[in-house]
């Protein structure tokens, strides 16, 4: 296994606190609450980068930045100011709100070429993600194809369940979020 980025590390922990039933939003805005605090006593840069990367990396399991923009609003007009609406579209996610069906799911996965490389055959990724939003299975999913049947992976899609809503993100960056009925 390659080096791992900072970003990718972020993101497998935050991913991994569904099991002990952590918010994830908690659990970014203290942590951010935590790095600003050392940020303004000490205008390290370090604690200004670990800030930007726990938001990538929140952004980029596909949750919205209007979840956190009360809390953080503020802190990323001091860290980046004027480039802040820039970080927020480079990494952020478009979102769209769809029925949950499996054709639906089917359509947001979009192309799926047999290969020896993907996460498994379009048909039973496609159950694996409708059984895991209709049965409320919290957690991060990867879901991995490989168009040319070579080389590395090279599209991924992510479903992420939360104790409030569901949001599968495509390999264009396009968020779906599904409405999970109690």
């Amino acid at each position: 296994m390659g080096k791992m980025d900072h970003v990718t590390i972020i993101k497998l922990a935050y991913g991994n606190l569904y099991m002990g039933k952590i918010s994830i939003k908690e659990t970014l805005i203290q942590v951010i609450s935590y790095y600003y605090e050392y940020y303004t006593i000490t205008k390290d840069s370090k604690f200004k980068q670990l800030i930007l990367d726990h938001v990538q990396a929140y952004l980029e399991l596909g949750f919205s930045y209007e979840e956190i923009c009360e809390f953080s609003d503020e802190i990323l007009k001091d860290i980046l100011g004027a480039q802040k609406d820039l970080f927020i579209r480079q990494h952020g996610t478009r979102q769209k709100k769809v029925n949950l069906s499996k054709e639906q799911i089917s359509n947001i996965l979009g192309s799926w070429k047999k290969a020896k490389l993907n996460s498994g055959k379009k048909t039973e990724i496609i159950d694996d993600i409708y059984y895991k939003i209709k049965n409320h299975i919290c957690g991060v999913y990867e879901y991995h194809t490989n168009l040319s049947g070579k080389g590395p992976l090279d599209r991924c899609s992510v479903l992420v369940i939360s104790e409030e809503e569901c949001y599968l993100k495509n390999p264009e960056g396009i968020c779906y979020t599904f409405k999970i009925k109690p």
